[in-house]
């Protein structure tokens, strides 16, 4: 009986162990600020078993980051699959939980055929479609006004995908390859 436990232990740990995200850290190099990383064969996102995959870059850039661009190149596992989710987030510190959007959360198009494309950017300017401004006594302006928003420096940016749904029969979604670039100022 106690073997038994034990077995029935065992079995629950290692569906608990299947079922976790893939996090892979990745250090660039001192002063880049572009990286191309190449996927293995374990970057797949697989329904139930493995649907998040964490790709954290750190970067040593001593340049404010004003833009951040991520292009992800997905293939097929064996047939057409679903889409995914692609959040990118930062933060200063490597043992501070808690990460900023830079690029909230984008879907890609359905991962039907292999090398589909997903670009994502921030936007260093914000407009807004109008305000008012004050340009005499009795007179107003409705203008639309470009602003900068503060920087987007941080030290890791976290890429977290997600596969989306079961809208296709596929089994998973390889992620063949992604870049990653931070344009300063």
């Amino acid at each position: 009986m106690k073997k038994l436990f034990v077995l029935f232990a065992l079995f629950a740990l290692i569906i608990s162990a299947s079922a976790q995200e893939i996090t892979w850290n990745i250090t660039v190099p001192e002063g880049n600020t572009y990286h191309k990383y190449t996927g293995t064969s374990t970057d797949v996102l697989i329904p139930t078993t493995a649907d998040t995959i964490d790709l954290i870059f750190w970067f040593r850039v001593d340049e404010y980051i004003e833009k951040v661009a991520v292009k992800t190149r997905y293939d097929m596992r064996t047939t057409a699959d679903t889409t995914v989710a692609l959040t990118v987030a930062g933060k200063e510190f490597y043992d501070h939980a808690t990460y900023v959007d830079v690029i909230g959360s984008a879907v890609s198009s359905a991962v039907t055929t292999n090398n589909v494309i997903q670009v994502l950017t921030s936007d260093p300017y914000i407009v807004e479609a109008a305000y008012f401004t004050d340009v005499g006594a009795n007179d107003s302006t409705n203008t639309a006004h470009n602003h900068t928003p503060f920087d987007q420096s941080y030290r890791y940016y976290r890429l977290r995908y997600i596969l989306q749904g079961n809208d296709a029969v596929g089994t998973g979604v390889k992620i063949d390859e992604v870049e990653i670039k931070l344009y300063t100022k």
